[in-house]
């Protein structure tokens, strides 16, 4: 599936706004199952004024605010795009530090940024898929 996600970004790169996230729907085509909405709790859920397409009934909503499986940091909403972003935050860093990644991922407050493996990495990635030498 990666293999023909891939090939999908490069042979269609004008129709990739989310380069991971259209590949991958493009190659798997409604061959999925939907997950509860608690196991990507996003923008939507903690800034409603602010996302107008919100599809949850206000039940739905509070639970997944009430008990998050996974916690989708999107948007400018983001903890490492500056202190005070999101209301759970410190719950987000307090989870990276205990990961194999907290030296390695550039939104760690304890790591400068632009110098990390992660971002290096992100960056040949998207040289390469955009045809330019990495």
């Amino acid at each position: 599936m990666f293999e023909r996600a891939i090939s999908t970004a490069l042979e269609h790169p004008d129709r990739m706004k989310y380069w991971d996230q259209c590949a991958l729907n493009y190659v798997i085509r409604g061959d999925y199952l939907e997950l509860d909405p608690a196991w990507n709790v996003g923008p939507f859920v903690y800034y409603p004024p602010h996302c107008h397409d919100v599809v949850y009934d206000k039940e739905t909503v509070a639970r997944c605010i009430y008990d998050p499986k996974a916690i989708h940091y999107g948007g400018t909403w983001r903890p490492w795009k500056g202190p005070g972003r999101h209301w759970r935050e410190a719950e987000f860093y307090r989870y990276l530090y205990r990961t194999a990644w907290r030296n390695d991922v550039y939104c760690a407050p304890w790591m400068g940024r632009g110098n990390t493996l992660w971002t290096k990495t992100r960056q040949r990635v998207k040289k390469m898929i955009r045809g330019t030498n990495a």
